[in-house]
């Protein structure tokens, strides 16, 4: 796979400045991924394997221009600063379904390797010298799922799971004249817990409801070192929530509410398909 993105943004450079910023983003990606999937049975159980791998690669040059005083809004300027940018990222993943009547449960574990690359091209903004930052993050996550199958109403799960964000390039790199470079800034960390049950009770509805706990370790911030700002660690973050989502196949309804000795034959979802809400 591949794509390729160019954002084009023109601003104001405060809310009565009569110049504008001039931003443009390009991003150029491409990438491979493999799945294998293995069904066998054993000891009483059906069991799944999945193994995936991929591999992508991204490069996105930023640069900004910046219009002549009274010439708002403008879309010719002089050059402010200009980045390279590009990410090398490998991940291998793995999961083993194992179900036994109405009981499953799935062990998970992935790792991601990643290459993160900033080099600050120009800054006409700075005095002190340009970032040149070369980052490589490894992280192993795991997780574990449970269902178990109640019939008709649907299934209860449950999973733990863990997850990661890693610094953006802004993050590693700001682009203001009074920043640091970020020089010990580790990946944010999540655990996320959930329990909830999902179903299609008939043909025309679905439903899925959960109530989940996320505990967000190692965040990202803003902090004031002498008279720069600097992206670090700065805290924790514990989150609570209630989902529910469903769907009401209003077709479907009508053949339900039909059915019997006025049963229309073929259905209406047969001859026309489904309208959902």
């Amino acid at each position: 796979y591949g794509g390729y993105l160019n954002r084009f943004s023109l601003r104001r450079t405060s809310n009565t400045s009569t110049q504008n910023n001039l931003d443009r983003r390009e991003v150029t990606t491409s990438g491979a991924e493999v799945r294998l999937r293995h069904d066998y049975e054993a000891y009483g159980f059906s069991n799944t394997f999945t193994l995936g791998s991929n591999l992508s690669f991204a490069v996105a040059p930023r640069s900004q221009d910046r219009s002549v005083s009274g010439t708002y809004p403008s879309e010719n300027g002089l050059a402010v600063f200009g980045f390279d940018y590009r990410t090398i990222a490998g991940a291998l993943v793995g999961e083993h379904r194992l179900t036994r009547g109405a009981v499953s449960i799935v062990p998970a574990a992935r790792f991601d390797l990643i290459s993160l690359r900033v080099q600050e091209r120009f800054n006409t903004g700075k005095a002190s010298p340009l970032h040149n930052i070369n980052e490589l993050l490894t992280v192993a996550l795991f997780g574990l799922g449970l269902e178990y199958e109640l019939g008709w109403p649907g299934e209860l799960y449950a999973n733990v799971s863990q997850g990661y964000k890693p610094p953006q390039f802004d993050d590693l790199a700001p682009t203001g004249n009074n920043t640091l470079p970020a020089t010990s800034l580790d990946e944010g960390r999540t655990w996320t817990y959930e329990v909830g049950m999902r179903g299609e009770p008939t043909e025309w509805v679905w439903y899925d409801t959960s109530v989940f706990v996320t505990d967000y370790d190692n965040y990202f911030g803003t902090v004031t070192v002498g008279s720069h700002q600097q992206r670090q660690n700065v805290g924790r973050a514990i989150s609570t929530g209630f989902e529910l989502g469903g769907a009401l196949d209003l077709v479907g309804l009508a053949d339900a509410w039909c059915s019997g000795a006025s049963a229309v034959s073929p259905t209406w979802v047969e001859r026309l398909g489904s309208v959902s809400l």
